[in-house]
C-alpha cells in the first residue's frame, strides 16, 4: 500500500510541475526601480521585524513570452544593494522585465512591468523589496499620511 501510494505522488509530480509553470503570472507593476531591500518577519502578535539586506546582487531580466525567468538569457541590468539595503537601477526603459535578488545562495525573482513616466529617484524613500521568513519576494510601498 504504501509503495502505491509512493509512486502514485511520483508519478502526479510532472503534471502538477507543468501546472505550476503554465499558471498565471502575478505582475507587479512599479513606477521606481530603486528602494530598499529588507528581510521581513513577522512578529507574534501583530506587526514585524525588518532589516536591510546589504550587498546583494539584483538583476533585471527581459521578460520574454513563454519563457519563464532567465532560461539563456543574461541580465540587461545589475546592482548590489548598499550597506542601508538601497538600490537603484538607472536608465531603464518601460516594459516587463524580472527582478531577480541573490541571497544566501537562493534566486528568488519577481515579474515587474516598469511604468517609467513618473519614474523619479525622489520615491526611493517610500518603497522597496523584501524577502520575508516564508521566502516570499514582493515589492512594498509605505504609506504616506
Amino acid at each position: 500500500m504504501t509503495r502505491t501510494l509512493i509512486l502514485l505522488a511520483f508519478l502526479a509530480l510532472p503534471s502538477a510541475m507543468g501546472s505550476l509553470a503554465d499558471a498565471p503570472l502575478k505582475w507587479v507593476t512599479v513606477d521606481y526601480l530603486c528602494g530598499y531591500l529588507e528581510f521581513f518577519t513577522p512578529i507574534e502578535g501583530g506587526g514585524n521585524d525588518s532589516k536591510p539586506l546589504k550587498n546583494v546582487l539584483l538583476e533585471l531580466y527581459p521578460w520574454e513570452q513563454g519563457i519563464f525567468c532567465c532560461k539563456n538569457s543574461h541580465p540587461f541590468f545589475k546592482t548590489t544593494t548598499g550597506k542601508d539595503g538601497r538600490y537603484e537601477f538607472k536608465n531603464i526603459d518601460a516594459g516587463r522585465y524580472w527582478l531577480v535578488a541573490h541571497w544566501r545562495r537562493k534566486t528568488f525573482q519577481l515579474p515587474v512591468v516598469f511604468n517609467s513616466e513618473n519614474a523619479s529617484s525622489q520615491n526611493c524613500e517610500v518603497q522597496g523589496l523584501d524577502i520575508d521568513s516564508s521566502g516570499d519576494f514582493q515589492s512594498w510601498i509605505k504609506s504616506q499620511q
